[in-house]
């Protein structure tokens, strides 16, 4: 009897080894057709309730292919690349960044940050992971927004309460905002173990576990299925063998089984803890049915010495600053707490997890001796000349703050490892406002008043102009001898306005080490206290500084002016060495500054031809952190034609990482990248209005 009842258990175990998964398959054109979506909105909802996952397929300009097969020449050599060996002695070697949300998330927009593309043997990756990663963000946020469609559905009158809230107060709504305004973390990896291809398989051990069972921490993770290179390929052969297997998930039932992924599947959806912690609590009241957070692992199979398994990985969490409504403590805050070293395991566990299960996050965030967690990256101490012994005897604590002595909030801005008290220190707040703000945008800022604005602080016409997306124009005439009378004027207030030369190939799409002119509204900067608004403000050549955004690394100018300001109807010049010079002009509306010159910084315009300049503008505070207002624009004097397609007005910090779109004066080569993503931004808005006006 006993031996028969052991039979059947080792006969159940074999079987449950052998078991295999294949996860529901949607195209992505079903995700966005509403139409197409009706006919598989049952499988949909199956395929989320009861398995927690389902591939994507038919995702256009994915360039998966060329992703992963340029990945493991830039992963083996980049000076980024992060190593780990794993529990099975596997050795992982990472790529890590994120894109972030942006202030205009609602129109698709998203701020990607940069891969190590100053390397010679990452240029081919880079490339095609501009690419690859605009894709894949159309496919995520479709994915988000049909849900989202779905869940509302199934809400009745108390539909309006806020998914998440932050401290301040602003909400959430739905599913659709908390991934819109959520990191999106992303890492390539690539796995090696090199095992004898004759060394059979025991998955299911502890020690044959690459990666233990664990549900992921974040909302969702979307992915590519494993695939195996040759880490030296063929000159005429593709480096790619094929995808891999070892991919294991817990079914709802309980067994285990292998999933099953085919070369049409671009990416896989997989659900995580959130849904547990809190989604799925805030709609069980209203008819929306549970969705399943999946328990998974990878086993690596045997390969060659010469091969690698890699992998791409999207996770997405909810807004750093948004409020856990068990924990009461904000996303940012608790994710740090889970990866602290004096935060004991089973409390972390608590804090990450809604059961026992172990929450894994795809981000590396213990950082190296020597740094520390800070703005999302670890900072070195020495750099910052700080440590925790010399804030040990000031009696203060190391923490990540900001120049004003506040606590680094999870979000975006100027952070750095200091000294401080953290008990008593309050975490990072919003600057302090202009003088005039908010404007009084019903009868006294209002668009015939900006047009009033412009006549009355011109003394003569313009011949051409160009609208910047609604917020700002840009007007000019070419006179004699080369000399160029232009004026930029922004419907704002005057915190800032800067108009100057993209650096060719510089960080943040051209902003580090960028050539501008920048009217300041006051004097005495000081990052703590922002501009002395008592002091004459002023308009001089500035150079922002190659590496860091911040103006109080690059607030002295490379060059003075004697300047006129103008804050009546008229205005006036002052003198430069390549024409009549700079001048501002403002009110308690608007802001503007004209110059009449041959060029910026030296820098003759190219009258007989194209210019490309960036801009940006603060109409909020007077601290020179923020842009309000932002773009790019493309001059053509001699025609006078000009054009701002470089996404104006997409607001946020100068410190985000900024969208991967090189600058025009880029090569050719790269040029692919901007209609790749412009396409794929314009998917992703007319998916969303699709979704939002149809379901």
């Amino acid at each position: 009897m006993i031996l028969s009842v052991l039979l059947a258990v080792f006969s159940a175990i074999a079987a449950d080894a052998s078991k295999v998964f294949h996860p529901l398959h949607v195209s992505l054109r079903q995700l966005v057709n509403q139409h197409e979506f009706e006919l598989i909105r049952k499988d949909f909802l199956q395929a989320l309730t009861q398995d927690g996952m389902l591939t994507i397929r038919g995702i256009p300009d994915l360039y998966k292919q060329d992703v992963l097969q340029a990945m493991e020449p830039c992963i083996n050599k980049a000076k980024a690349t992060q190593e780990a060996t794993l529990r099975d002695g596997t050795r992982r070697r990472t790529l890590a960044t994120h894109t972030s949300p942006d202030d205009s998330i609602a129109e698709g927009f998203r701020k990607a940050s940069v891969l190590p593309e100053d390397e010679v043997h990452c240029q081919d990756f880079v490339d095609a992971s501009e690419r690859f990663r605009a894709a894949a963000g159309v496919a995520t946020n479709a994915f988000a927004s049909r849900l989202a469609s779905v869940l509302r559905e199934g809400q009745d009158e108390a539909g309006d309460r806020p998914l998440l809230v932050t401290r301040n107060g602003y909400a959430f709504h739905d599913f659709l905002d908390v991934v819109a305004n959520g990191d999106h973390l992303e890492h390539f990896h690539s796995y090696h173990t090199p095992v004898s291809p004759s060394s059979p398989s025991n998955f299911g051990k502890t020690t044959d576990e690459t990666i233990e069972w664990h549900v992921d921490q974040g909302l969702f993770i979307v992915f590519t299925p494993g695939t195996l290179v040759r880490e030296d390929p063929s000159a005429a052969g593709s480096a790619i063998e094929g995808l891999t297997g070892g991919f294991y998930v817990r079914l709802s039932d309980g067994s285990t089984a292998e999933a099953k992924f085919c070369e049409e599947d671009d990416l896989v959806i997989l659900l995580g803890d959130g849904f547990n912690q809190y989604i799925n609590p805030h709609y069980q009241d209203n008819n929306v049915p549970l969705l399943r957070a999946v328990p998974h692992a990878l086993s690596m199979i045997p390969h060659q010495a010469n091969e690698s398994r890699v992998w791409y990985g999207r996770m997405v969490l909810p807004p750093a600053n948004a409020v856990h409504p068990v924990h009461d403590e904000t996303f940012g805050r608790l994710r740090d707490m889970v990866v602290g070293e004096n935060t004991p395991k089973d409390k972390a566990i608590a804090l990450a997890c809604s059961s026992s299960a172990q929450a894994r996050e795809l981000q590396t965030t213990t950082c190296e001796e020597g740094t520390l967690l800070c703005w999302h990256e670890c900072m070195s101490l020495e750099e910052h000349e700080v440590s925790e012994d010399i804030c040990a005897q000031q009696g203060l604590d190391l923490w990540c703050i900001n120049p004003r002595g506040q606590l680094w909030d999870h979000r975006h801005g100027d952070f750095f490892p200091g000294c401080i008290d953290a008990a008593k220190a309050e975490n990072a707040t919003e600057f302090p406002r202009l003088p005039n703000y908010p404007r009084d945008n019903v009868t006294a800022c209002t668009a015939e008043t900006f047009q009033s604005f412009l006549l009355d602080n011109q003394e003569a016409a313009f011949e051409n102009s160009v609208d910047l997306d609604g917020v700002a124009v840009f007007e000019w005439t070419v006179l004699n001898n080369n000399i160029i009378r232009g004026r930029l004027a922004y419907n704002g207030l005057f915190g800032y306005l800067a108009l100057g030369y993209p650096s060719a190939g510089g960080d943040k799409n051209g902003m580090h080490g960028a050539e501008i002119i920048m009217a300041i509204p006051g004097g005495n900067y000081d990052a703590a206290i922002g501009f002395d608004l008592t002091m004459q403000p002023s308009i001089n050549e500035y150079v922002i500084d190659p590496e860091k955004s911040a103006f109080r690394f690059w607030d002295t100018p490379v060059s003075m002016t004697d300047t006129n300001v103008s804050t009546s109807s008229s205005s006036a010049r002052n003198g430069n060495d390549m024409g009549d010079g700079y001048s501002i002009a403002y009110d308690d509306c608007f802001t503007a500054i004209t110059f009449e010159s041959m060029g910026f910084h030296g820098k003759p315009f190219n009258v007989s031809g194209s210019d490309h300049f960036i801009w940006a503008a603060n109409g909020e505070d007077y601290f020179a952190a923020y842009h309000t207002n932002r773009g790019h624009l493309h001059v053509n004097w001699l025609a006078g034609e000009a054009s701002d397609h470089d996404h104006a007005n997409d607001g946020g910090h100068d410190d985000e990482p900024t969208p991967a779109i090189p600058p025009a004066s880029t090569p050719v080569a790269s040029s692919a990248s901007i209609a790749i993503l412009a396409k794929a931004t314009s998917l992703v808005t007319a998916a969303m209005v699709l979704l939002l006006n149809q379901a």
